[in-house]
């Protein structure tokens, strides 16, 4: 009776260890090194320039107009960094969704590449080629609307790419394939 309730109770822990994969095990590891090292180097630079700026104070006499520009310096010398760390994760992304794609799965692919569609994440897909990726992922699982409005902003804010081209390629002859096949299984 003790081994059956032992299984009962390890069951929905499996089922939690599984759903808490968030692309695959290996790219999860991947982007927590990532953010790892990110994290740690920001830590570092924050003690390092605060540090830096107290001591710098407290010896120095400055004017309040010479700290202020002190201040933005300080916070420019931590923001560079940031948005560096940030960039390189989502080239990561790209290349794991990039990966996933040409290895037929869809789903994870999906999970990597979503992110770039959030709201202050586009500008990360500088030339629209996640977003092309993320369609196709789109089509492979049968999201035609959410293919369709991936495509839509491709060709609005990136259509001076070649990905943008090449997404309404793929578009259409996925849809032309579609309609056939439709077609064919109802004829």
């Amino acid at each position: 009776m003790a081994k059956s309730k032992k299984n009962q109770v390890s069951a929905p822990l499996d089922q939690a260890k599984k759903d808490s994969v968030w692309i695959t095990p290996e790219a999860d590891r991947e982007i927590a090194k990532i953010g790892t090292r990110f994290f740690l180097m920001v830590i570092i630079l924050l003690t390092v320039v605060f540090g830096g700026m107290m001591i710098f104070y407290h010896f120095v006499p400055v004017s309040n107009n010479t700290a202020s520009i002190l201040d933005v310096i300080s916070a420019l010398i931590i923001f560079i960094p940031f948005f560096a760390g940030a960039r390189r994760s989502f080239r990561r992304l790209k290349q794991i969704g990039k990966d996933l794609l040409a290895k037929k799965q869809s789903l994870a692919a999906v999970q990597a590449l979503e992110p770039f569609t959030r709201f202050g994440n586009r500008n990360f897909d500088t030339d629209g080629e996640a977003h092309m990726l993320l369609m196709m992922a789109y089509i492979d699982q049968n999201r035609w609307s959410e293919a369709e409005k991936t495509l839509y902003f491709l060709e609005k804010y990136r259509k001076r790419y070649d990905a943008s081209l090449m997404a309404r390629h793929v578009y259409d002859e996925s849809l032309a394939r579609r309609k056939k096949s439709q077609k064919n299984s109802t004829g």
